[in-house]
């Protein structure tokens, strides 16, 4: 297991936080607990490590580091840049046609 290290202060007290994907029955809907979430029928089917952030604990730091990136607002800047580029194409392309005003 690595060390990571915080960019800012180089500090190695560093946690992670990102989202996890649960499994549970429907009738734990809007109750999980602490004693819920160690129940059998409850497991970590995976987790989305496009949404974790490694946090520094140092605290005269506090520094929050993407760690590969926020995959929701690549895909919003990806999405500005293909429009931009069709606004910018001729205009009496099929295209732009379809683009929204």
């Amino acid at each position: 297991m690595q060390k990571i290290k915080c960019p800012k202060c180089g500090s190695k007290n560093m946690r992670i936080m990102g989202q996890a994907t649960l499994v549970a029955p429907a009738s734990m809907y809007g109750a999980f607990s602490k004693s819920n979430l160690r129940k059998k029928e409850v497991y970590l089917q995976g987790v989305n490590w496009e949404t974790f952030d490694f946090i520094c604990m140092n605290p005269k730091c506090c520094n929050t580091t993407n760690a590969y990136g926020n995959y929701v607002s690549k895909l919003e800047k990806e999405n500005k840049e293909l429009k931009e580029r069709l606004k910018a194409a001729p205009k009496n392309t099929a295209y732009n046609k379809r683009l929204p005003d």
